[in-house]
């Protein structure tokens, strides 16, 4: 993805003559810089927890009418779609506010329930439970970040899993995200590494590789996959397929999985996954979603809310009255 919004990144890039200044008076004054509390005026108006149940939306019709008799392997394709669709919506270009411990989320989207809470401060984890009608969406994330001078990489970690009514369990694991130009040059996201969704009771998994590069032809799944791919492709092309565990011989299923796997030459794919993060997916040349088909989803809140949720705190709520001073004020309070 190449961030366009020329005025959100200037703002951002503004922020490092800020930091400059406030590390200098923190060491004379002999106070850690990991107290140093980010300006206002680069975040969203969402936490990381709504802006998690955001990143949902799409994934929410695709779930919707979902048909529970389906066969292991069209249930691991819609929970593909499902990764595919949330992932896309994590390159929002604004920060959001960093949840407290403790704190919690609860909303809607179409017929979906979704709750929260950030669960541990250092390392930043969150836990969630979704209930759909069909099945749930359960488990953590924990997303590890490291800075250099001009990108940012982002290790996602944790559990994700989509548990059908009939106890078929889907677990994905995602890639790494790189930011590029967060100082000079050109603002864009890259994917370092494949993302897959495995079915381990039914030795089902899909790999899929994101914007495959001519490089990527040294390795064996590139060179079965992708050796016909152009550089006129869109950088948010993906390509991969559905194979048996068994015939991949994988036996770590931790978050550095998808970066051992090596296709063999005998190992059948049983489907075909090729589209492009913002227009489609297709299984086998079979759309299975296409943008803009349905609306997205507006959020709808409870009307019982935990005195924990996010709306309550002081910070937000005076950011979105857009008193942008008092909300720095709560902020560096509550940090």
């Amino acid at each position: 993805f190449i961030y366009t919004k020329t005025e959100v990144i200037a703002k951002q890039r503004a922020v490092s003559s800020y930091l400059i200044k406030k590390i200098g008076s923190y060491l004379l004054k002999g106070r850690s810089i990991m107290n140093i509390s980010l300006p206002i005026t680069i975040f969203d108006s969402r936490t990381l927890l709504e802006q998690w149940v955001w990143q949902n939306g799409i994934s929410s019709q695709i779930f919707q009418s979902l048909n529970p008799n389906l066969s292991p392997i069209e249930k691991l394709k819609f929970s593909t779609c499902y990764a595919i669709s949330k992932f896309y919506l994590t390159g929002a270009p604004l920060k959001p506010f960093n949840p407290i411990l403790g704190e919690t989320f609860q909303a809607k989207l179409n017929n979906s329930t979704y709750y929260l809470e950030q669960t541990s401060h250092h390392p930043c984890i969150m836990n969630f439970y979704a209930v759909q009608p069909y099945n749930t969406i359960y488990g953590y994330e924990q997303a590890d970040a490291s800075t250099s001078a001009n990108s940012v990489t982002v290790h996602y970690k944790g559990k994700l899993t989509v548990e059908f009514k009939d106890k078929t369990k889907n677990v994905i694991v995602y890639p790494t995200i790189l930011l590029n130009g967060t100082m000079l040059g050109t603002r864009k996201l890259c994917f370092k590494r494949k993302m897959c969704v495995y079915d381990r009771e039914n030795d089902l998994i899909s790999v899929i590789a994101i914007a495959p590069s001519e490089n990527d032809k040294r390795n064996i799944i590139s060179k079965m996959l992708f050796n016909y791919y152009s550089k006129d492709l869109y950088p948010d092309y993906f390509k991969g397929g559905i194979y048996r565990i068994s015939e991949l011989n994988i036996r770590n299923f931790s978050c550095d999985m998808p970066d051992k796997i090596n296709i063999e030459k005998n190992a059948q794919c049983l489907s075909e996954i090729e589209g492009e993060f913002m227009s489609y997916i297709n299984f086998d040349k079979r759309c299975y979603w296409r943008f803009g088909e349905k609306e997205f989803p507006q959020m709808k809140r409870d009307t019982f809310t935990l005195p924990s949720d996010s709306c309550y705190r002081d910070d937000l709520i005076w950011f979105r009255e857009n008193d942008l001073e008092l909300s720095q004020r709560f902020k560096v309070f509550m940090e």
